[in-house]
C-alpha cells in the first residue's frame, strides 16, 4: 500500500502544497512517519522550484564559478568578488514576477527590499541597482496598469521626519504651509500607515531640481507613517533646526559636490541647502507667514513670504554670518540657494512615536523646516536596467532586480550556523500572514484565479528595511554575529532550514519567542509567513544581548528565539510542544532532482521558424520598401523603429527613481552603454584608501533571440553584456544570472532551459566571466480558463559587472563633438555571414510583424578582439563616445549616438549599390559584434594605427560627427542618400515614445 493512499490529508491537500504524489511518497520514507501540517508546508515550501532547483539544478552544474577575483561564489546570499585596493564588491539578481503579475506595485517594491536584503546580509551596503523589466503590449490597459505599479513599487522605499516638521505643497486651492504629520495624517485611511495619493488631486510639494538648482514643484505620491524611539536633531548656523530619524538621508555639499548622508552620518560643520525662493507665481493665502519659519499649522502662504523684502532679510542675515567661525556665506549656485554650517547634532532616546515621509515624484526631494532641502528615499540609486515590451509577456510580467553593494565589515557574512550552544536570533520586523506560501506561488503557473492568491504577496515596509540595513551593518562590525540569513522565500523556514544544513547543525526554534503582528497564528502560518524586513542570526554565547540593544536602538524587533544544536534537525516549537521536526538537509541540501530527458530534435516551431529566409520580405530599393501595399523611405522607418517602445527612452521610468543618491553616479541612466558607479569605502572609519576605481554593470537578454534559437541566443546575451561594459570602458569580470523560463516540465520548455544553459555556460567560459549566483524562475506561464498554457519567451537575463580602473576615464554613447570621426568596429557593413543577421531582430518583428530566422551566431574571438580595441581606445582617451550595435542595427545605435549627444552626424557607408541586394539587411541587421565609437581628429593617426594592428580588417570609417542642424545623414555612396532625417524628428519619436501611449488612458499617469 502507497503512504498516499492512507496519508492524513487528502490528494487535493497534497497537491495545494506543490507536493506531486511521489514526492509526498519521499517525504514519508524521509520522516519514517506522515508529516503533520505544519511539516508537510515546509516541504512544499523548500521542495519548490524557487527554493531547491529541483529542475535546473543539474543544468546549473556546467556554469564556472571560479575566477581569479571571485571571493564567494553560487549557494550565498550573494555572490563576492575582488576589486583591488581593499575594495570587494556583493552583487545579485532576484525576480518578483508572480507576485508583480498579480500586485505590481507591492511585488515590484518587495522585490527591490529582498535583493537589498541578500546584499547587506553578506555585510556589504548596497550601493546601486538595476532592473531588468518585460511587459506585454503597452498599448494593451491591463499592461499599462502592471507597468506603472511595478515602475512605482520599484521607487517606493522612503525614510521620516517628526510630525511637527514643515511641508510645503499646494492643490488646485492654494499654497499650504503645515506640518508633515498633518499632511500625511489627513491623506491615510483609518488603520493604514501607507497610501497612494490620487494623481487627478493635483497634489505637489515644493522642491529643487538638481540639475540646475530652481526651486520647482514636484507630484506627491505616497504618504508614509511608521514609529520610532530614536531621533536627531540639527541646528544651522542661523538658528534653524531640523529633527529626524537617524536614517533619514540628508543632502550636503562636500568639496563642491552634492552628497548624501543618512542623519547619524552627518557631522558638525557639514554644508546644507536651503531654499530661499519659492516658484513663480505662488498661490494667494490668508494671512502672514514667516518664511520658513518653524513649524506652523496655517495652510495657506502669503504671496509676499518669497518677495525681495523677506529676501532681502535672509540675505542680511546670511552676510551677518558670513565671516564667523560658525557659518558659511551664500553658496552662488543660483538666486534660489544657499548653503549652510551644521552647528549642533544632537541624538536623543525618546518614548516611541509617530514619525512621517513623503515619497516625491522625479527629484525624490522636499523643502521642510526653515527651507532645508531633503531627501526622501531609502538612499539606493537605481542606476540602469532595461525595459521591454512584448505580447509574450501580457499574462506574466518579468521583474528582475539586480543589486551592488561595498563589503563593509572586515569579514564575509556567512550563512552557515555553528558553534552549538550559540544563540539564534530573530531580529527585524514582526511576522504576520502576508506572503503565505509565496515560494510555491512562485513555481506554479499562473492562471484566471491567481488574482485570489493576494495572501501570497508580501507587503513591504521601506522605513524599516533601511533601519534594518543599518542596524544589521552595525551588529556585523561588532564581531558578535556568526551567521546571518534573510527571511525571503519560504521565511522561517528557509532560514532555519538552510542556516543548520550548510552548517552541518541543527537549530531549534520558539515560535512563542517570535514577535508577531496578528494574533492566533498556528505553525503552520508562522514557517511559512514571507513578511518581509525579518532576518535571522548566529550569534557568539555571551554577546547576544549586544546585538539586542543595537536593533532596539533602531526601532527594531530582537528577540533571542533559538539555539544552535548538534542533532541536524530543524526542531521548531510551539505552545510547549514540537509542531515539527525535519532533518535540515532534507529541507535544504538532499532535495529532488529531476534529470530530465532533452529532446533529440529541435521542436517544430524553431525548425520552422530556421526556414525563414531575407527572401519572404517584399523587394525593396535604396529609396525604401513597400509593406502591405504603402511605400516607406527608410527614414520612415528609422523613425518607426525609434517609437518602438522597446527602442525608446526609458526616461518615463528612470525619472521616477533617484539615480544619483549617494553621489556615486558617474554615468547616469541612459548615458552610457552600462551603468557606472564609483568605488569608495562606505564605513567613515575605513582605512582603505581613496581610489579612482568604478564598477560598470548591465542587465541583457534579447529574449526574442532565445526563443528562435536557446543555444545561440544565450550566448549573444552574454557577448552583449560583455559589449555594454567594454562600452563605457569596463572589463567584463563575473556574471549573476536570472533564468526566466516557462514550464520544464514541458519537453519544448525544458530544451529551451537546457540549450540556453549550454550556451551561457559556455559564453562565460570565453569571456572569463565566472557565474557567482543568481536566481531560477520557473513555470512563466499563463493558464487560460482551458487550462491551455502560454509560455513567456524564454528570458535568461545576464548582470554582469565589470572594473574601470579610472572613472575619469569613461565612455558615454552620445557624440562629443563636432569634427569627431566616426567608426565601426566589428564586421564590415556588406558582410555576408551568420554572423550578421535581420533574424530575431527588432525591424522584423515591428516592421513586418514576423518572428522568424535564426538569430546571429556569436564569434567569440572577434568579440574579444573588438571589445578589448574599445576598451584600450576609451583607456587611451583615444574613443570619445562607444555604443553597441544591438536591436535595431547599426542605423538605430548612429540615431541614439545623435541624440545622446544632441548632435548630427554624416555617414557613408562605402556599399555598392550594385551588390547589395536587400537594403534593409545593411541597415537593420543585428550581430557582427559591432560598436559604433567616435574620436577626435587629432587621435585620428594613433587609433587607425592601433585599428590596424589588432583589429585588421574588422573596422571602417564610415563618417563624422556634425551640428545639431544636420541630422543624420546617411548615404550609400557621394551619390545615393538613404536616410535624411532632423534630429527634432528623431528626439520626439524615441524620447516621447512611451509617455504618448500612456497617455491614451486618461486613468494612469503619463
Amino acid at each position: 500500500m502507497s503512504a498516499i493512499s492512507n496519508a492524513p490529508f487528502s490528494p487535493e491537500e497534497i497537491a495545494a502544497e506543490s507536493l506531486k504524489p511521489a514526492e509526498y511518497e519521499e517525504i514519508v520514507k524521509r520522516l519514517g512517519r506522515h508529516p503533520n501540517k505544519a511539516e508537510l508546508g515546509m516541504f512544499g515550501v523548500m521542495w519548490s522550484e524557487h527554493c531547491c532547483y529541483k529542475n535546473s539544478r543539474p543544468l546549473l552544474k556546467q556554469f564556472p564559478t571560479t575566477g581569479d577575483r571571485i571571493l564567494v561564489g553560487p549557494g550565498e546570499n550573494a555572490g563576492v568578488i575582488d576589486c583591488g585596493d581593499g575594495l570587494r564588491l556583493a552583487f545579485k539578481i532576484e525576480s518578483h514576477n508572480h507576485p508583480s503579475a498579480i500586485e505590481p506595485f507591492q511585488g515590484a517594491a518587495t522585490g527591490v527590499g529582498g535583493i537589498l536584503r541578500d546584499i547587506f546580509t553578506m555585510g556589504a551596503r548596497p550601493v546601486a541597482l538595476l532592473n531588468s523589466l518585460r511587459f506585454g503590449n503597452i498599448e494593451d490597459p491591463r499592461t499599462r496598469r502592471i507597468f506603472t505599479g511595478v515602475v512605482e513599487g520599484i521607487s517606493h522605499y522612503g525614510n521620516c521626519l517628526i510630525p511637527s516638521e514643515t511641508l510645503i505643497w499646494r492643490d488646485k486651492n492654494g499654497v499650504h504651509f503645515d506640518t508633515i504629520g498633518n499632511f500625511v495624517e489627513s491623506h491615510l485611511p483609518p488603520n493604514q500607515t501607507t497610501a497612494e495619493l490620487d494623481p487627478s488631486a493635483g497634489i505637489e510639494t515644493l522642491s529643487l531640481e538638481p540639475d540646475t538648482q530652481q526651486s520647482c514643484w514636484q507630484p506627491v505620491r505616497r504618504v508614509f507613517k511608521r514609529r520610532a524611539t530614536t531621533l536627531i536633531t540639527i541646528g544651522t548656523a542661523l538658528g534653524r533646526t531640523l529633527t529626524m530619524t537617524q536614517d533619514h538621508p540628508m543632502c550636503i555639499l562636500e568639496e563642491g559636490v552634492w552628497q548624501t548622508r543618512n542623519a547619524n552620518s552627518l557631522q558638525v560643520g557639514n554644508l546644507i541647502p536651503i531654499l530661499r525662493n519659492m516658484p513663480s507665481p505662488a498661490i494667494a493665502s490668508t494671512r502672514e507667514v514667516q518664511a520658513f519659519g518653524r513649524s506652523t499649522q496655517i495652510h495657506a502662504v502669503n504671496p509676499d513670504i518669497f518677495s525681495p523684502e523677506p529676501n532681502t532679510k535672509s540675505t542680511t542675515v546670511l552676510e551677518r554670518v558670513r565671516q564667523t567661525d560658525d557659518s558659511f556665506p551664500v553658496y552662488a549656485v543660483s538666486n534660489e540657494l544657499a548653503f549652510v554650517k551644521i552647528k549642533s547634532i544632537e541624538t536623543n532616546a525618546v518614548e516611541e512615536c509617530d514619525v512621517y515621509d513623503i515619497e516625491v515624484d522625479n527629484t525624490h526631494l522636499f523643502v521642510t523646516t526653515s527651507g532645508i532641502v531633503t531627501h526622501n528615499c531609502v538612499g539606493v540609486p537605481t542606476v540602469g536596467g532595461e525595459v521591454y515590451f512584448d505580447r509574450a509577456y501580457t499574462g506574466n510580467p518579468l521583474v528582475n532586480v539586480m543589486a551592488l553593494g561595498i563589503m563593509e565589515t572586515p569579514e564575509i557574512v556567512k550563512s552557515g550556523a555553528s558553534g552549538v550552544g550559540n544563540p539564534v536570533l530573530y531580529v527585524g520586523s514582526t511576522t504576520g500572514r502576508d506572503g503565505m506560501g509565496g515560494a510555491s506561488f512562485a513555481s506554479a503557473e499562473l492562471t484566471d484565479k491567481s488574482a485570489d492568491d493576494r495572501p501570497a504577496v508580501q507587503v513591504g515596509d521601506p522605513f524599516l528595511e533601511k533601519s534594518l540595513i543599518e542596524a544589521c551593518l552595525e551588529a556585523f562590525n561588532t564581531g558578535a554575529v556568526v551567521a546571518a540569513q534573510d527571511m525571503g522565500a519560504a521565511g522561517i523556514t528557509c532560514s532555519t532550514s538552510e542556516m543548520a544544513a550548510k552548517g552541518n547543525l541543527g537549530i531549534e526554534l520558539d515560535l512563542d519567542l517570535i514577535p508577531v503582528r496578528e494574533t492566533g497564528m498556528v505553525p503552520y502560518e508562522f514557517l511559512l509567513s514571507e513578511s518581509q524586513e525579518r532576518m535571522l542570526f548566529v550569534a557568539h554565547k555571551g554577546r547576544e544581548q549586544e546585538l539586542i540593544e543595537i536593533f532596539h536602538r533602531w526601532g527594531l524587533q530582537a528577540v533571542i528565539a533559538g539555539t544552535v544544536i548538534a542533532e541536524p534537525i530543524v526542531r521548531i516549537l510551539h505552545q510547549g510542544g514540537v509542531a515539527a521536526e525535519i532533518p535540515c538537509r532534507a529541507l535544504a541540501e538532499d532535495t529532488p532532482i529531476y534529470d530530465r530527458q532533452l529532446m533529440a530534435e529541435p521542436p517544430e516551431y524553431a525548425q520552422t521558424a530556421w526556414k525563414w529566409t531575407p527572401d519572404a520580405l517584399p523587394p525593396c530599393t535604396a529609396e525604401g520598401i513597400e509593406i502591405q501595399g504603402k511605400s516607406q523611405t527608410w527614414t520612415e522607418i528609422l523613425l518607426q523603429l525609434l517609437d518602438t517602445p522597446t527602442i525608446a527612452s526609458k526616461r518615463w521610468v528612470y525619472r521616477q527613481y533617484d539615480h544619483q543618491v549617494q553621489n556615486n553616479t558617474v554615468l547616469l541612466p541612459g548615458g552610457g552603454d552600462a551603468a557606472v558607479v564609483r568605488l569608495r569605502p562606505q564605513s567613515p572609519l575605513s582605512s582603505t584608501p581613496a581610489t579612482h576605481r568604478g564598477v560598470a554593470a548591465t542587465v541583457d537578454c534579447n529574449s526574442r533571440y532565445v526563443y528562435l534559437d536557446p543555444y545561440e541566443g544565450a550566448k549573444a546575451v552574454v557577448a552583449e553584456a560583455a559589449r555594454n561594459l567594454s562600452c563605457v570602458g569596463a572589463e567584463p569580470i563575473a556574471v549573476t544570472d536570472n533564468l526566466n523560463f516557462g514550464s520544464p516540465e514541458k519537453p519544448i520548455g525544458y530544451w529551451q532551459l537546457a540549450s540556453a544553459c549550454k550556451g551561457i555556460s559556455e559564453a562565460c567560459s570565453e569571456f572569463a566571466t565566472p557565474v557567482t549566483g543568481g536566481n531560477v524562475s520557473l513555470y512563466n506561464e499563463t493558464l487560460d480558463a482551458k487550462g491551455e498554457p502560454t509560455p513567456i519567451y524564454p528570458t535568461p537575463v545576464i548582470g554582469m559587472v565589470g572594473l574601470i580602473p579610472d572613472i575619469t576615464q569613461v565612455c558615454g554613447q552620445g557624440w562629443r563633438n563636432p569634427g569627431d570621426v566616426i567608426y565601426l568596429l566589428g564586421l564590415p557593413i556588406a558582410a555576408k555571414t551568420p554572423n550578421v543577421s535581420l533574424g530575431g531582430s527588432e525591424y522584423l518583428a515591428a516592421i513586418h510583424a514576423t518572428v522568424a530566422g535564426k538569430p546571429p551566431v556569436v564569434d567569440y574571438q572577434l568579440e574579444r578582439q573588438v571589445q578589448t580595441t574599445c576598451r584600450e581606445g576609451i583607456r587611451q582617451g583615444w574613443v570619445q563616445s562607444a555604443h553597441d550595435s544591438a536591436e535595431g542595427g547599426l542605423i538605430v545605435a548612429l540615431a541614439e549616438s545623435c541624440i545622446g549627444g544632441n548632435l548630427g552626424a554624416k555617414i557613408t557607408l562605402n556599399a555598392d549599390a550594385a551588390t547589395v541586394s536587400r537594403w534593409d539587411e545593411i541597415l537593420f541587421a543585428e550581430g557582427g559584434a559591432r560598436i559604433v565609437v567616435s574620436v577626435s581628429s587629432e587621435q585620428v593617426e594613433k587609433w587607425e594605427s592601433y585599428l590596424q594592428e589588432h583589429l585588421a580588417g574588422n573596422w571602417q570609417k564610415i563618417g563624422e560627427v556634425s551640428d545639431i542642424q544636420t541630422g543624420l545623414i546617411v548615404n550609400s555612396d557621394v551619390n545615393l542618400p538613404l536616410i535624411d532625417v532632423s534630429m527634432t524628428d528623431m528626439r520626439d519619436r524615441w524620447s516621447n515614445a512611451i509617455e504618448r501611449r500612456l497617455s491614451a488612458s486618461p486613468n494612469l499617469p503619463g
